[in-house]
């Protein structure tokens, strides 16, 4: 249903992480001293910094907006499944939102066979249907960060 990430909001998202590289040199320069340093392998070496730290950047800030971003997938599905029902409501939002030709179907449920019908399509169609091997996948990602971060923190405590 629709299409719910523009261009201009990943721009945003990328532009944001990119910005994260220059946050370095903001606070040398607020401090008074030289963002980029005074000699020629200064400007080089911390020109290379604020590159690597801009592109590093990008996959935190994408973590940090995929909880709304997804929050925003499920909510232009719900409106469409109950604009596809008839609720006036939310076939205004449609309207507003994208003003087009293209319209949602009209769907009946009489039986318990459309209603399962209708499940099944939802599941299908919807952005949950690999949910369960995107939790084991990211469960043992964030399992395994939690024991670096925990075996780092425990080397930087035992060191004198």
């Amino acid at each position: 249903y629709g299409k719910p990430f523009s261009k201009r909001l990943l721009s945003f998202i990328c532009i944001s992480a990119l910005f994260a590289g220059f946050v370095h040199p903001l606070v040398l320069f607020a401090s008074g001293r030289n963002a980029f340093g005074s000699t020629v392998a200064d400007h080089f070496i911390l020109g290379l910094r604020v590159v690597a730290m801009s592109f590093i950047n990008i996959q935190p800030v994408l973590f940090i907006w995929y909880p709304p971003l997804f929050a925003l997938t499920r909510s232009l599905l719900s409106v469409g499944v109950l604009g596809a029902f008839g609720h006036a409501q939310a076939q205004a939002v449609q309207l507003c939102n994208f003003p087009s030709d293209r319209r949602d179907p009209i769907l009946k449920l009489d039986t318990m066979a459309d209603l399962k019908s209708f499940w099944i399509v939802t599941r299908v169609l919807g952005p949950s249907l690999d949910l369960g091997m995107c939790f084991r996948y990211n469960n043992a990602f964030l399992l395994i960060s939690v024991c670096f971060l925990l075996l780092c923190t425990g080397g930087l405590a035992a060191l004198p």
